[in-house]
């Protein structure tokens, strides 16, 4: 029993050093790509990044980005928040669900792994942007009572 704890505790440290490099190299990768592209959140496989050239945002899922403006973005994120898991999971349906992408002609084929992740990534990016606004509220109120 202790040699099976061993071994398992030996591939979950090398599994979570594979996954902290692979999400440094996403980071990396999505850095370079533009100087008015900033990343907003990211998890291992996916990243959202506010585009100020464009004035949207840019999805990247495994390298390959989709470009949304607000509005196609606000209704991506209440796709993602409409999956149901209980239906993903049943034995009598497969586990994909498909997404549309608003102002593209794209559609997202969805596993489960990658919904959870879309979920984290649009939960991550949503505690960002109500953060930005907190601290945009504030630098506001400190100017105008300077």
């Amino acid at each position: 029993m202790k040699r099976r704890k061993n071994a398992f505790s030996r591939n979950v440290a090398r599994n979570t050093r594979k996954k902290d490099s692979i999400a440094k190299n996403v980071r990396k990768s999505n850095m370079k790509a533009s100087s008015d592209r900033h990343i907003v959140f990211s998890t291992l496989h996916t990243s959202l990044a506010q585009d100020d050239r464009f004035e949207g945002y840019c999805l990247i899922i495994d390298k390959q980005e989709y470009s949304l403006d607000r509005h196609g973005y606000s209704l991506f994120r209440k796709n993602i928040k409409s999956i149901d898991f209980v239906t993903l999971l049943s034995s009598k349906t497969p586990d994909l669900e498909i997404v549309r992408l608003i102002n593209n002609d794209n559609f997202l084929v969805v596993n489960i792994h990658l919904a959870i992740e879309l979920k984290e990534l649009i939960a991550g990016a949503s505690a960002m942007f109500e953060l930005n606004t907190c601290i945009h509220k504030g630098i506001r109120r400190k100017a105008l009572h300077a």
